[in-house]
């Protein structure tokens, strides 16, 4: 998921929720899965999973990762850890005693690419199964498609 522009890219994080959730609900499901079919989950089961979710925002704007944590709380994640480079965000990953549900990565960061990082953590045993969510406020296609 890639959002275009500031005010899009605030959008996005509130739209991230439907994307988490139904994340959330796959992996219970898998979770269950040599259990007996059962019916899918209600909203409370989504809304407690929602509130265990742990998620790394990666963003160097401190003024949008703020904003961006009070709207996901508001939402129902609790959980929202913040990284404003990509080295403070391997530091959180590595460090990390219950590991990250998700990752919200911003593409511009004063380190490094975010979508070059992605394909450094998707090659790590520990956090390739971790998915990664894209944002960013360039408008630039080139930027968009590589994303």
């Amino acid at each position: 998921m890639v959002a275009r522009g500031h005010s899009t890219r605030v959008a996005t994080q509130v739209a991230t929720n439907a994307c988490i959730s139904r994340y959330l609900d796959t992996a219970r499901r898998s979770s269950v899965s040599q259990q007996p079919t059962q019916p899918s989950s209600s909203s409370a089961d989504t809304s407690a999973l929602i509130s265990q979710a742990r998620l790394l925002l990666v963003d160097d704007s401190v003024a949008f990762s703020r904003l961006a944590q009070a709207m996901l709380r508001k939402i129902g994640f609790p959980n929202v850890a913040w990284a404003g480079t990509i080295a403070d965000a391997m530091r959180e990953l590595e460090n990390a005693q219950t590991p990250f549900d998700l990752i919200l990565m911003d593409v511009n960061l004063p380190d490094g690419d975010g979508t070059d990082a992605c394909a450094h953590l998707s090659a790590r045993a520990g956090l390739r199964d971790v998915p990664i969510v894209i944002i960013t406020g360039n408008n630039d296609n080139d930027v968009i498609q590589k994303a």
